[in-house]
C-alpha cells in the first residue's frame, strides 16, 4: 500500500487566497461603504466651510496669525474629522469578528496567523489608501476653489512671504505649487497608516468599544489633557502624537501651531508614523499568536 503525500501550498498562494477572502468580506459589509462614504462627506464638507470662514476674516487677522497660516493645510482641514470615521472603521474590521465569534472560522480557514494579519492589513491598507487619496485631493481642490471664490489669490512663485501675508487677499496654493501635491498625498498616507495602527490595536484589545476608546483617547483626549500642562512638558509629547504628525504630513514645511509648537519636518513625521504602524502591528501579531480565538 502506498501513501500519496499532497504537497503543502506555498506561502505566496496561501497569502493570495487569504487576501481574496478578506477582500470579499470587507467589500460585502454595508458598514464599510457607510464609514468610507461618511469620511468623504465630512472631509469635503469641512473643506467648504472652514476655508470660506477663514477667507472672510483674513483681512482682520493679525500678522502673527497670518504667519502661522499654511495654504496647503487649510483646504485639508476636513482630514481631522475624517480620521475619526476612518479609525472607527478600522476598529470594526477586526473587532466585529471577535464579538461575533467569526474569528474562529477565519482562523480555521487561515491557521497561520501571520498570514491572516498580513492579509487584513494589505486589504485594509490598499482600500483605505485609495479612498484616503480621494478624500485629500478632492478636499484640497474643493477647499482651494472656495478660497479663490472668496477673494483669494493664487500664490506667485516670485512673491515673498511678507508680500503674501500683508496682502488683503488670502494666499491660495494649487497642486502646481512646489511641494503641495506631495503634501496632499502624504495626508492621504497618514489616514492609511492611522487605520493600520487601529487594526493593530484591535488585534491587541479584541473589543470594539475598547479599541475605539483607545483610538479616540490617542487622537483627541490625551492631546487635550497635555494641552493643559505647561508647554515645556506638553509640546515635546504632543508634536510626536499621531494627530500632530498628520498635520505635519499635510504641510509643505515644518511650521508652528498653537497646540503643538513646532511640528516635525513632513518627511520625519511620515517616517515616525510608519514606525508607529509597524510596531503596533508587530505587537498585534505577537498577541494573536499567543492567545486563543
Amino acid at each position: 500500500m502506498t501513501t500519496s503525500i499532497i504537497p503543502a501550498a506555498p506561502l505566496a498562494s496561501k497569502f493570495t487566497h487569504a487576501v481574496r477572502s478578506e477582500w470579499t468580506k470587507i467589500r460585502t459589509i454595508r458598514s464599510t461603504w457607510i464609514c468610507l462614504g461618511l469620511a468623504v462627506l465630512f472631509a469635503v464638507g469641512l473643506s467648504i466651510l472652514v476655508p470660506s470662514l477663514v477667507a472672510h476674516h483674513w483681512s482682520t487677522r493679525s500678522l502673527a496669525d497670518k504667519a502661522n497660516y499654511d495654504p496647503t493645510s487649510l483646504p485639508l482641514v476636513g482630514v481631522g474629522l475624517a480620521q475619526l470615521v476612518i479609525g472607527v472603521f478600522g476598529a470594526l474590521v477586526i473587532t466585529s469578528e471577535y464579538s461575533s465569534g467569526a474569528i474562529r472560522t477565519t482562523l480555521a480557514a487561515v491557521p497561520r496567523r501571520g498570514i491572516l494579519l498580513g492579509a487584513k492589513a494589505t486589504v485594509l491598507g490598499i482600500l483605505t489608501l485609495v479612498v484616503a487619496e480621494l478624500i485629500t485631493f478632492t478636499s484640497f481642490l474643493v477647499g482651494s476653489s472656495v478660497l479663490l471664490a472668496s477673494g483669494g489669490r493664487t500664490i506667485s512663485g516670485n512673491e515673498s512671504l511678507v508680500q503674501q501675508l500683508t496682502s488683503t487677499h488670502i494666499p491660495v496654493a494649487t497642486l502646481a505649487t512646489p511641494g503641495v501635491a506631495v503634501a496632499v498625498f502624504r495626508s492621504g498616507l497618514y489616514l492609511t497608516l492611522l487605520i493600520l495602527i487601529v487594526l493593530g490595536i484591535g488585534f491587541i484589545i479584541r473589543n470594539t468599544a475598547g479599541t475605539i476608546a483607545i483610538f479616540v483617547a490617542l487622537i483627541l483626549i490625551v492631546p487635550a489633557i497635555l494641552g493643559a500642562l505647561p508647554q515645556s512638558i506638553s509640546r515635546p509629547i504632543i508634536e510626536h502624537m499621531p494627530s500632530s504628525l498628520g498635520t505635519a504630513m499635510g504641510s509643505t514645511h515644518a511650521r508652528t501651531t498653537d497646540y503643538a509648537g513646532t511640528l516635525l519636518n513632513p518627511w520625519a513625521a511620515t517616517l515616525l508614523m510608519v514606525v508607529y504602524a509597524a510596531v503596533v502591528l508587530l505587537i498585534g501579531w505577537f498577541m494573536l499568536n499567543r492567545r486563543d480565538a
